[in-house]
This record gives C-alpha cells, sequence and structure tokens, in this order.
C-alpha cells in the first residue's frame, strides 16, 4: 500500500506553507500476501500503515534511497493499492493569484485511489426524485478510483444505471462501452 504524505512541516526546518511546489514524501506499507489473507490480516495491515506512518513523522526521507528499486519490485507484483490524494493537501485552499479553485479533479492512473477534501459540493439529479440540484455543503470527501471494468463487475451490475443517491452523497459510474475501463467517483 503506497501513500504520498505532505512532508513540508515534518523536516527540522519546516518548509514554508507559502512554498510553490510539491514536498511529498512517499510512504509504503509492506506486508505479505500471507500475512494479510491470514487470521487477524486486516489488523496487520491496519498495524503496517501505522508503522508507515510513525515513520514517515519521524524521519520523512527514510528508505528514499531504496524508492525505485521498492516500486519496481511493487510493479512487478501488479496488485498493489495506491492513494494519490489526502484530504489533508487542502487543495481547496490553493491561491496562484487568481482565486481558490471551485472544483478540484484529481486525475490518476488506473489502481489508484483519490481522497480529496470537496468545498462547497452539490450534483444535478441528485434532488428529489433524481431531478434538480442538491447541494451537500461542505466537509464533503471526493473519493475517485479507476480499475478495469472486469474487475468492478459486482459494483457495476450493482450501480449500473448511472447515479444512485445516498444520504451522505453520489455515486457515480463512467463507464464506455466498447473501453475496459469504468471510472467510479463517490463524494462521501
Amino acid at each position: 500500500f503506497r501513500f504520498a504524505a505532505d512532508c513540508r512541516d515534518r523536516f527540522e526546518y519546516p518548509v514554508p506553507a507559502t512554498y510553490f511546489g510539491n514536498c511529498l514524501t512517499k510512504c509504503y506499507a509492506v506486508l505479505k500476501r500471507k500475512e494479510l489473507k491470514g487470521e487477524g490480516g486486516f489488523l496487520k495491515a491496519v498495524k503496517a500503515i501505522a508503522r508507515a506512518i510513525t515513520d514517515m513523522k519521524t524521519e520523512p526521507l527514510k528508505g528514499a534511497e531504496n524508492w525505485r528499486a521498492l516500486l519496481r519490485k511493487i510493479s512487478v507484483l501488479g496488485n498493489t493499492v495506491l492513494v494519490t490524494g489526502s484530504p489533508n493537501f487542502t487543495v481547496y485552499e490553493t491561491d496562484f493569484g487568481f482565486g481558490k479553485p471551485t472544483k478540484v479533479e484529481m486525475v490518476h492512473s488506473p489502481k489508484c485511489m483519490s481522497l480529496v477534501e470537496s468545498g462547497v459540493w452539490g450534483c444535478w439529479g441528485c434532488g428529489e426524485g433524481g431531478a434538480g440540484y442538491r447541494e451537500y455543503g461542505e466537509g464533503v470527501i471526493n473519493l475517485g478510483i479507476f480499475f478495469f471494468k472486469g474487475n468492478l463487475d459486482i459494483l457495476y451490475i450493482f450501480f449500473k444505471k448511472g447515479v444512485y443517491l445516498y444520504e451522505s452523497g453520489c455515486v457515480f459510474i463512467i463507464c464506455q462501452k466498447k473501453s475496459p475501463m469504468a471510472w467510479v467517483w463517490v463524494s462521501i
């Protein structure tokens, strides 16, 4: 499991909040498949992620010299989960001189997931009876997932009508008939 973390304030001499550019570190939570599938696998995964977070907080660049080799090794395995965004990245607070954004889409590759804190968010077709506009307010988390259709068969069958309303948000399945890819977007 790989995720990025903002490390501007994690160094001995913090990088100022006004720094224009990325200051991210990679965090890896590695667990053998048999440990994950075995008894207590979920708890072991949680502990591995907690260890990665603790390591990042104390030494943000720990193991950086091995990141390339580790990424190559993980890529060969094929079954990895990557988180490419975080609500803590405060993308809606970013102002490059022409105002803060009103809508941000996290773009990522297949087999990745993005999380981003939304500003005020609304949805056309999510109102009463599936019509009209509904505003969800602030504090919404957008979750973007992009997979091959074959991996989404159960979810695709369940949501194949397109937009479904939940108390906490909407789920969209965007899928072209001839494309092998599907993109799932959830606001919670």
